[in-house]
This record gives structure tokens, sequence and C-alpha cells, in this order.
């Protein structure tokens, strides 16, 4: 029996599956050395799809597969060397992957898998980068990466989303993003800037959630987390390790963090419904946290200048509003509110002030400032 090579192998497993595809198309144009392009369409339901393929360079990779598809496209473009790319739609249709490399050794993979209607851009400038793109389960989906870096790395995740739409753009060197979309009419939007080593995560298992993050600097780390539905999140950072992170699990909730400098910290977690908290700090080693725990209708605000400020706010129950503003260093405050409707400001200008309140009840208001050195004030009611 004779042995087939493996191109002539591939000719005939082509051939043999012709028989069950229809009006589908390929297009390959290589110019350089050592470029490999693969295309394969298969299946009884493959019908009406596109594979294009272009390479311009040296060593690169490109493999297309579409498996009971129809009416897909697929498009790699490679213009430099040791590019890869790879993409397999499978079981759906209407789908559209583009892959865009021009740079060296940049990576692509794109899964589509029982998907319709969904969408995939892949767009390298730079070299090392890696984009990763899943979509299955679901219709309706925009995932677009954009790398105009180095080194940089970016994945999405839609599987069971409906309408999910997710931006991520890099430049600099060595950035990391994850996302990952449950749930229907959720949108992130990500943006890493110039630096390098920042990292953003989202995480979406609500519906109609809205997520931003946009980073400048090095060493950043942004994390939003909503498996709440109707919620929006954005967190800004500008400079050295800063962290930040949002958790939203209510319904309705804004939440935004502000911070420039170098190592500040901001936390927000929402289980409430239609409250607001927002964090902004300027400065170095700042830390800032906000919790609003149950009920409803809260609005929380931390504003800090100078370093090593700490701030505090935790609110459960309805219509609670609560500010906490330091400027200097070493201050430190506490608003603690149970109940209906309280207020609480607190202002410190100054270094090592200490403010504590704790408010139970109904309707109690409290207002403190504190300027100079060494104060401290207690407040419950």
């Amino acid at each position: 029996m004779k042995t087939l090579t493996p191109i002539a192998a591939a000719i005939a497993f082509a051939i043999s599956g012709a028989a069950f595809a229809a009006d589908n198309v390929t297009e390959q144009a290589q110019y350089g050395h050592g470029n490999d392009a693969y295309a394969i369409q298969l299946g009884s339901d493959t019908k009406d799809n596109l594979i294009l393929q272009k390479q311009y360079g040296n060593y690169n990779k490109a493999a297309a597969e579409q498996a009971n598809e129809h009416d897909s496209k697929a498009i790699q473009y490679q213009h430099g060397d040791a590019n890869h790319a790879n993409v397999l739609q499978y079981g759906g249709g209407y789908n559209h992957s583009v892959s865009k490399q021009i740079g060296d050794y940049n990576r692509s993979k794109t899964l589509q898998l029982n998907e319709y209607v969904s969408k995939s851009f892949h767009h390298q400038e730079g070299n090392g980068n890696k984009a990763k793109t899943l979509q299955a389960h679901g219709a309706y989906n925009v995932a677009k990466i954009k790398q105009s870096g180095n080194y940089g790395e970016a994945s999405i995740k839609q599987v069971g989303s409906y309408g999910g739409v997710v931006v991520i753009k890099q430049k600099g060197y060595w950035n990391e993003t994850d996302v990952i979309q449950y749930g229907v009419g959720n949108y992130v939007g990500i943006h890493q800037k110039h630096g390098g080593l920042n990292d953003a995560h989202a995480h979406q298992t609500g519906n109609h959630n809205d997520a931003h993050i946009d980073q400048k600097g090095w060493l950043n780390d942004a994390d939003i987390h909503q498996p709440g539905d109707y919620n929006y999140a954005r967190i800004k950072q500008r400079g050295y390790r800063n962290d930040a992170e949002i958790d939203q699990y209510g319904d309705h909730n804004d939440a935004v963090v502000r911070q420039r400098g170098r190592r500040n910290d901001a936390d927000v977690d929402q289980y409430s419904d239609k409250s607001y908290a927002d964090i902004k700090q300027h400065g170095y080693r700042n830390d800032a946290d906000i919790r609003q725990v149950y009920g409803k209708h809260h609005d929380a605000f931390i504003d800090q200048k100078g370093w090593y400020n700490e701030a505090d706010i935790s609110q459960a129950g309805y219509y609670h509003y609560a500010n906490a503003q330091q400027v200097g260093y070493g201050n430190d405050v506490y608003l603690g509110q149970i109940g209906k409707k309280h207020e609480a400001v607190a202002v410190q200008v100054g270094g090592y002030n200490d403010i504590l309140v704790g408010q139970f009840g109904h309707c109690e208001t409290a207002l403190v400032l504190q300027v100079g050195h060494g104060n401290s004030s207690v407040v419950f009611q």
C-alpha cells in the first residue's frame, strides 16, 4: 500500500470532505520564505463560508478551520516574521473573525464554537504579543483586541453571552488583560497606555453591566467583578503600583475609582442596590475602602491627597450619605452607618489625625472638621 505524503494526505482529506461542503471559498497568498497556511472546510452543514489568508515575510503560520459552520468568514493577515494565527469556527453561523499581525513573534487564537452572529478582531502591531478570544454558546457578541506595544497578553472569554461587547487596547510592555463575560448586554472597555507590567481583569456574570479600566504607568493592578445587573464601574490609574478593585453584587450601582501616584490602594464592595461609591486618591500609600453591604440608595465619597492616609466607609440600610476628605499624612477616618437616612461628613487637614463616627437608628447627622496634628474625635449616635 502506498503511503501518502503529508501534503497529499491533506489534499485527500479535503477532497473526501468536499462532498459534504458546498459553496465555500478559500484564498491564500504567500510572499517570503518558510510560510505555512492551512485551510479546512468540512462538514455536512458547512456552506457559504470564506477563508482568506495572506502572508508577507518569513516563517509565519496561519491555520483556519470551519466545520459544520455556515455563512462565516475567517481572515488572517501576517506581515513580518514568525507570527502564528489560528481560528476555529464550529457549529454556528454568520460569524466573523479577523486576525491582523504586523511585527514578529505575535500569537493570535480565536475560537467561535456554537456561536452565531458574533465578531472577533485581533490587531497586533509590535512584537511578541498574544491575543486569545473564545466565543461559545452565545450570539451577537463583539470582541476587539488591539495591541500596539510589545509582549502584551490579552484574553477574552464570552461564554453564554448575548450582545456582549469587549474592547481591549494595549500599548507599552508586558501588559496583561483578562475579561470574562456571561449574561446579556454587558460591556467592557480596557485601555492600557504607555508604561508596562500593568494588569487589568474584568469578570461579568450578570446582565447589562458596564466596566471601564484605564491604566498608564507601571505595575498597576485593576479588577472589576460584576455579578449583579445594571451596574457601572470605572477605574482610572496613573503612576506606579496602584491597586484598585470594584465588586458589585447588587443591582443598579455606580462606582468610580481614580488614583494617581504610587502604591495607592482602593477597594469598593457594593452588595446594596442603587448606590454610588466614589474614591479619589493622589499621593503615596493612601488606602481607601467603601463597603455598602445591604439596602438601597447609599452614597459614599472618599477624597485623599498626601501620603499614608486611610479612610473607611461602611453603610447598611437605606438612604445613607458619607463623605471623607483628607489632606496631609498619616490621617485615619472611619464612618459607619446602620439604619436609615444618616449623614456623616469628616474633613481632616494636617497629620496623624483620627476620626471615628458610628451612627445607628434613623436620621442622625455628624459633621467633624479637624485641622492640625494629633487630633482625635469620636462620635456615636
